[in-house]
């Protein structure tokens, strides 16, 4: 086997073990602030959640549920400090791919210092920023949708490695697949599309008609479903309505 890829192994095990032993180590011993009793209580009664929901964390907290380890609070915590770690595994590795597509694949052992220690340091650093770090100790939908996001963003790198290949398409399905799949988490992940747009348009070398044409797919396919919902359901889409019940929400706390 090549040996840049067995260093690269080792060493995304090694940024792995170090994140996923951090986080357990500050992780949530029960219930936390904000939403995270919400998550946990839907988690645990299979409930629906604020809207829009998050019927895949739901769905995944259920299971986590059911482990016979501390308290269910801490069962569904466990659910971010995994995903958290995993996310840090393939931003390290998203580093290494993009450091290699702009120098090239490393031909000695300094090179390998640069690229392996410079990808470490910066998976590392975001590890145990302060916002990740904070939503990746609780029951919270982030670190899931953050762990969708790194795993999209590292599946069309590898795609872009030889989008010729045969069969090489079938990795696209599944971005698609993923991150329609995600919405069951959180709809941040819907803003890493224009990242996957571009990486494929630059590297299939679309003419300007035909990239003008996709653009304006992309915008109207979002426009068209905001009217069909505004025409079929006003009054949840209505900027009106939300400041209402914003102003009315206040009366729970009287």
């Amino acid at each position: 086997m090549n040996r840049n890829r067995v260093v690269n192994r080792w060493v995304a095990i090694g940024v792995f073990v170090v994140a996923i032993l951090a986080y357990l180590r500050t992780i949530a011993p029960d219930v936390s602030f904000w939403d995270c009793g919400e998550f946990i209580a839907a988690s645990f009664t299979m409930g629906i959640m604020h809207p829009p929901g998050a019927p895949l964390f739901t769905i995944i907290g259920r299971l986590f549920t059911f482990f016979p380890i501390h308290n269910v609070a801490w069962r569904v915590n466990v659910i971010s400090v995994i995903s958290s770690a995993l996310t840090i595994t393939l931003l390290y590795l998203i580093i290494v791919r993009l450091t290699n597509i702009w120098r090239g694949q490393p031909k000695n052992a300094m090179d390998r210092w640069i690229v392996y220690g410079g990808a470490v340091i910066g998976a590392l650093a975001f590890a145990f920023s302060d916002s990740f770090w904070f939503n990746a100790v609780e029951a919270e939908v982030y670190a899931m949708s953050m762990l969708f996001t790194a795993l999209a963003v590292w599946i069309v790198l590898y795609w872009k490695d030889n989008p010729v290949r045969p069969g090489n398409e079938r990795w696209l399905i599944l971005i698609v697949y993923l991150l329609w799949l995600s919405t069951g988490v959180h709809l941040l992940n819907l803003l890493v599309f224009p990242f996957i747009f571009i990486v494929i348009v630059f590297e299939n070398n679309l003419s300007m008609k035909r990239l003008v044409w996709v653009v304006l797919l992309q915008a109207g396919i979002p426009l068209t479903l905001y009217i069909l919902f505004f025409h079929y359901n006003p009054s949840t889409m209505s900027y009106q309505q939300f400041i209402a019940h914003q102003n009315t929400a206040w009366k729970f706390f009287e």
